[in-house]
C-alpha cells in the first residue's frame, strides 16, 4: 500500500469508530440521560485513546503495525460499547428478543478481540514495529489463534450469558450439540491469549535489558504506560466488589487505561522522550499537593465548625482563602522535595544554574565568567564539546 492509501484506510477506521461511539451515546441518552457523561468518559476513553493514537501512528509511521493494531482495537471496543447501550435500552423496555440477546453476548465477549489488538500484539513489536527475532513468530500466531478460538468457544456455548446483568438471558448462538467442546475451546483460547500477553511483557523486559540510548528511553515511556494500565485494572476490579463506586471507578479506570496508548505514542514517535523524569515528578508533586490541600481544608472546616457553629458560609470562605494562600508556597516546597528524589538531574541542573546566576551578579572578570559559563553548560547539558565565541566590541 502507498502512503496515501494508508492514510485513507486510517481515516476510514477513525470515522467508523467515531460513528459507532456516537450511536452508542445516542442510545445511552434515550435510556438514561443522566448517565450520558459518565458512560461517554468510561466507554469513550478507551476507544478515543487507542483510536486517536492509532490514527496518528498510522499517518506518521504507516509501516509500523502498532498504529494498525491501535486503530482496529478502537472500533472493536466501540462495537462492544454500542452493544451494551442497545442491550440496556432494550431491557429497559423488557425486550428479551434475539437482537437483545445477541447484543448482550457481544457486550460480554467483545473484549476478546480488543485485548490482543490493544495490548498483546503491540507489546511484541514495541517500539520499532519488529519482533525481537523470528523465534517470536509463534507467539503472534498463539495470540491470533487464541483470540479466534476464544471467540468461537464463547459464542457457541449454550445456556445463560455469563454476566450478572444478563443472567436471565440465554445465548442465542449456543450450539447444544457441541457439548463441552465449546467450553474447552473457549478455555484453551483464553489460556493461549494469556500466555501470549505474558510473553509480550517478557519481550519488553528483554528489549529493555538489551537496549541503550534512545530505545531505552522509549521503553521507559512504555513502562510508565504499563503502570497506568495496572492502575486502571486495579480500580476497575475494586469497582466490581460489593460497595464499590461503579461509575466513578469506571471513569477513573478508563482514563488510566487511555494513558497507556498515549505513553506508547510518545515512545514510538520519539516525542520529548527525555521529559519522562519531569512528567513523573510533576505527577507525584501535584498528587501530594492535592492531598495536603484537601487535608488542610478539611481540618480548617472541622475546627471552624466547632468554634463557630452557625457560621457555615464564613467557615467555607475562610477555608478557601487559607488554601489559596497556601497553594504557591506549598507547591514550591513539594516540587523541590519531589524533584530531589524523582528528578535528580533536573534538580541538580536547576541548582547549578541558580548558583551561576548569583555569582554572575558580582563577577567582573570576563575570563572568569567565560570559564564559569562553560562549566555550567558541561554540568547541566553534558555535551561532548563546548566552546564560547565573543564578538570583538571594536568590530574587527
Amino acid at each position: 500500500m502507498t502512503a496515501t492509501a494508508h492514510r485513507r484506510v486510517a481515516n476510514a477506521v477513525a470515522v467508523l469508530s467515531t460513528l459507532i461511539l456516537a450511536s452508542a451515546q445516542v442510545i445511552t441518552y434515550l435510556t438514561d440521560p443522566a448517565a450520558v457523561v459518565g458512560y461517554l468518559i468510561a466507554g469513550g476513553a478507551f476507544t478515543l485513546g487507542f483510536g486517536g493514537v492509532g490514527w496518528l501512528l498510522w499517518h506518521r509511521l504507516p509501516h509500523n503495525p502498532i498504529g494498525w493494531c491501535f486503530s482496529l482495537a478502537a472500533p472493536s471496543a466501540a462495537v462492544a460499547y454500542l452493544a451494551h447501550a442497545w442491550a440496556t435500552f432494550a431491557l429497559a423496555d423488557r425486550d428479551t428478543g434475539s437482537l437483545t440477546r445477541a447484543a448482550a453476548m457481544l457486550d460480554t465477549n467483545g473484549w476478546i478481540v480488543a485485548v490482543p489488538l490493544a495490548i498483546t500484539l503491540p507489546l511484541l513489536v514495541l517500539p520499532g514495529g519488529r519482533l525481537i527475532s523470528a523465534r517470536w513468530r509463534p507467539v503472534v500466531w498463539m495470540a491470533v489463534v487464541g483470540c479466534a478460538a476464544a471467540s468461537v468457544g464463547t459464542v457457541t456455548q449454550p445456556g445463560p450469558i455469563d454476566q450478572p446483568l444478563y443472567r436471565h438471558l440465554d445465548n442465542p448462538f449456543g450450539v447444544s450439540g457441541l457439548g463441552r467442546a465449546s467450553q474447552m475451546l473457549a478455555l484453551g483460547g483464553l489460556t493461549a491469549m494469556l500466555v501470549a500477553t505474558v510473553a509480550g511483557v517478557v519481550a519488553v523486559v528483554l528489549r529493555f535489558r538489551r537496549s541503550a540510548g534512545i530505545e531505552r528511553q522509549q521503553l521507559r515511556w512504555v513502562a510508565l504506560g504499563g503502570c497506568f494500565a495496572v492502575l486502571g485494572i486495579s480500580v476497575s476490579t475494586q469497582s466490581q466488589e460489593p460497595g464499590g463506586r461503579g461509575v466513578v471507578a469506571g471513569i477513573t479506570s478508563a482514563i488510566a487505561m487511555s494513558l497507556l496508548p498515549s505513553c506508547i505514542g510518545v515512545a514510538v514517535l520519539r516525542y520529548r522522550l527525555y521529559d519522562l523524569g519531569r512528567v513523573v515528578s510533576r505527577t507525584v508533586s501535584y498528587a501530594v499537593l492535592t492531598a495536603l490541600l484537601v487535608t488542610v481544608y478539611l481540618v480548617i472546616v472541622t475546627a471552624s465548625a466547632r468554634l463557630v457553629p452557625d457560621g457555615s458560609s464564613l467557615t467555607v470562605a475562610a477555608s478557601t482563602m487559607a488554601v489559596a494562600a497556601l497553594f504557591s508556597p506549598l507547591r514550591r516546597r513539594v516540587q523541590t522535595s519531589v524533584d530531589r528524589r524523582f528528578n535528580r538531574a533536573r534538580y541538580d541542573s536547576d541548582r547549578t544554574v541558580e548558583s551561576f546566576t548569583r555569582r554572575l551578579r558580582v563577577e567582573v572578570d570576563l575570563d572568569d565568567v567565560r570559564a564559569d559559563l562553560l562549566d555550567v553548560v558541561r554540568d547541566t547539558l553534558q555535551p561532548t564539546t563546548a566552546g564560547l565565541w565573543l564578538r570583538d566590541p571594536r568590530g574587527t
